[in-house]
């Protein structure tokens, strides 16, 4: 899989220091460097430590099918590298 996602979406705010450098010049959200930053990394250790506790998650987006979504290029994606079992739940069933 490319590291260049053209689903990513731009952020016209850059405001936040801990995603600096998360950017490409044009403004995309490069998934490959955030999915390395600290704020991601934490957000999956909440995820695991509460997975260790039995609790399921769901990540919910607007987008309806995962090919598109950030869920899946950047979330599921990296959780399954992780060894983690990921399920897409689609409008069909």
């Amino acid at each position: 899989m490319s590291n260049k996602v053209k689903f990513e979406a731009k952020q016209e705010e850059k405001t936040d220091l801990e995603y600096q450098g998360c950017y490409t010049p044009e403004g995309y959200l490069d998934f490959t460097k955030f999915a390395q930053s600290e704020p991601f990394q934490q957000g999956v250790k909440k995820l695991r430590a509460g997975m260790e506790r039995g609790y399921t998650f769901v990540l919910m987006c607007a987008e309806k099918p995962p090919i598109p979504c950030h869920r899946s290029i950047l979330i599921a994606r990296n959780l399954s590298l992780q060894g983690l079992c990921v399920v897409h739940l689609l409008e069909e069933g």
